[in-house]
């Protein structure tokens, strides 16, 4: 069996944000409920068209598939934290 390994960037969409140099980022909980909050650039990360939020990682739950993050700063709902599924992490490459 193949071992996944994940990065602790959750996937999100971007938009401009009030600063040059910050991103209004979107991310969706595993409910589908989205989190809003603006961040500095260097914390999203483009790949394959897709962007990807850095995010600390605080539980996992392999049962549901699912793990509680950190988010890194405050959305505006006032949430720190959030589970997502592990399908919304960005993948590490092979070695």
């Amino acid at each position: 069996m193949t071992e996944i390994t994940y990065l602790p960037e959750v996937e999100c969409s971007i938009a401009a944000g009030f600063r040059e140099g910050e991103l209004a980022v979107s991310v969706p909980d595993e409910t589908g409920k989205r989190q809003n909050l603006r961040v500095n650039k260097n914390l999203v990360a483009s790949e394959g068209g897709k962007h990807y939020l850095a995010v600390g990682i605080v539980q996992l739950d392999y049962k549901h598939k699912r793990a509680l993050i950190e988010l890194p700063h405050e959305a505006d709902s006032g949430a720190n934290r959030l589970w997502v599924p592990f399908s919304s992490f960005r993948q590490g490459s092979e070695s």
